[in-house]
């Protein structure tokens, strides 16, 4: 990443894509426009410094929030069981994708220990975050759609969870994606124009 960023010299640098909703008030569909990206190792990279390392994206360009608007979100979120009729844009300074080295979800017993730390959880945005530090004039954003929401676990199984998160991301991620999608283009046009 940071030898792409500093052979391109792109003034404008965007992760997005799917992500896991944390906690059970990010419903399916939802998204989240990074206050900050954070690390959450627990495996392969637990010893290393930045295994729980906080990263700030760049502010958001004027209007970008405003150019996300329902006409353009409600017509896929209509389509999806069990979402708000207009996707919640989580954008506050506060609202945290976690990057875990490990594919974790949210259950509803917190297996995986991602309640409290952010909206969402993926597994590259505070990698590429640390990568573009110290890349001058560049502006980069975070931006992640749940694809699957807390998943509920009565049974205490993880593993019936997983497959539960897995059918729910099959059957409704490309529904979900387009919020992200718009959300991504909002943010391009604001910075351009």
């Amino acid at each position: 990443m940071t030898e792409i960023a500093q052979t391109v010299r792109p003034k404008l640098f965007i992760t997005t894509g799917t992500g896991g909703g944390i906690g059970s008030e990010v419903l399916l569909g939802d998204v989240v426009i990074a206050g900050e990206v954070r690390f959450d190792c627990r495996t392969q990279f637990k010893n290393e410094p930045w295994h729980d390392a906080v990263f700030s994206p760049s502010k958001l360009p004027a209007g970008a929030l405003a150019a996300i608007t329902p006409a353009l979100t409600q017509p896929n979120a209509s389509r999806i069981p069990n979402a708000r009729a207009t996707p919640k844009i989580w954008s506050s300074a506060s609202d945290a994708i976690v990057t875990t080295d490990f594919f974790a979800f949210d259950d509803s017993t917190n297996f995986y220990k991602l309640q409290g730390l952010g909206q969402a959880c993926d597994m590259g945005d505070a990698m590429v975050a640390s990568a573009l530090q110290g890349i001058p004039n560049l502006s980069w954003h975070a931006i992640r759609n749940a694809s699957d929401p807390q998943i509920p676990n009565p049974t205490n199984s993880i593993k019936q969870a997983g497959d539960a998160a897995a059918q729910i991301y099959a059957k409704y991620g490309g529904l979900t994606t387009a919020a992200s999608v718009i959300s991504t283009w909002a943010v391009i046009h604001s910075a351009t124009h």
